[in-house]
């Protein structure tokens, strides 16, 4: 994602608000970490690691509760080390507490579970009460990949690979086009304001990592 003077004019053009953060400053990203975790932070990097001891985490959220998943999209530029023996929630969620696989807080996100990966959405009112796990195939989060959330929906965007190649490297060009991988229709968010939030947690005696390249918040006119 090139961030250019073109880019920034469309964004100032189509949306009410917009937010880059390619982690050169993080002034506004809270960090709460148990036993081993920690983050290291650099520009056009965020990386968590969750250490060796079983059951750390490590969660990071922008102390902001104004990102509405009704009106807007979150783009997100990551790569895991591997999705095997892990929990991890990248997206929006109401309250900062802890993320879990089966909750009924509002919430749209891309979550890791049991070597799996997942829509997750919940609502916790009205007739809708409750949560919703989509299974995505095809989607290797351990590859550079960047993945949109658009209200209940995910799409996801490979990029290109530089692969060993004999004696040096390759580049693996992929078609840069935005794929529907997920959609769910029985629990979508609530409209309201949420926080942005990654957490990550590693199930046993294993560092697990999460790094991040840029975090992209569009929304759009609502009046």
């Amino acid at each position: 994602m090139e961030i250019t003077e073109e880019f920034l004019e469309e964004l100032q053009s189509k949306y009410n608000c917009y937010m880059i953060d390619n982690f050169y400053s993080t002034d506004r990203l809270k960090e709460i970490t148990t036993q081993t975790a920690y983050s290291t932070k650099e520009i056009f990097q965020l990386k968590m690691s969750t250490g060796i001891q079983a059951n750390s985490t490590i969660k990071l959220y922008y102390d902001l509760s104004r990102f509405n998943p009704h009106f807007s999209k979150a783009y997100f530029r990551l790569t895991f080390d591997s999705i095997k023996d892990i929990f991890a929630f990248v997206g929006f969620k109401k309250s900062f507490g802890d993320p879990t696989f089966t909750m009924t807080e509002s919430h749209s996100a891309l979550v890791v579970n049991s070597n799996k990966v997942y829509l997750s959405t919940g609502n916790e009112i009205g007739v809708v009460m409750g949560y919703q796990n989509t299974e995505i195939s095809g989607l290797d989060l351990t590859k550079d990949v960047i993945v949109r959330i658009d209200k209940n929906k995910l799409y996801s965007m490979p990029l290109p690979q530089i692969v060993p190649y004999l004696d040096s490297y390759r580049i693996i060009a992929a078609d840069r086009v935005w794929t529907q991988k997920a959609m769910n229709a029985t629990s979508p968010p609530e409209d309201v304001t949420h926080y942005i939030m990654f957490f990550l947690k590693n199930l046993t005696n294993e560092d697990k990592k999460l790094t991040f390249r840029h975090f992209c918040y569009l929304e759009e006119f609502v009046d």
